[in-house]
């Protein structure tokens, strides 16, 4: 499951209250889940081809914290 599909099925499965008690904590978790998702992928692919010289934390921060 994808961090966008886990965060739309805690959005669509939720109650008032408990969508107002915990957006802000899911989308949090979701932030989280999604990066260790595309450092997982750079692990499979990075490394396999050698397209990458950095550690996946690197290349993660190097890519999505411009």
């Amino acid at each position: 499951m994808t961090a966008v599909e886990w965060l739309e099925e805690k959005l669509f499965k939720s109650s008032t209250d408990d969508f107002v008690d915990n957006i802000n904590k899911w989308f949090l978790q979701a932030k989280k889940m999604e990066k260790q998702q595309i450092m997982e992928a750079y692990n499979e692919r990075g490394y396999k081809y050698e397209s990458f010289d950095d550690l996946p934390e690197e290349y993660y921060n190097n890519t999505y914290k411009k």
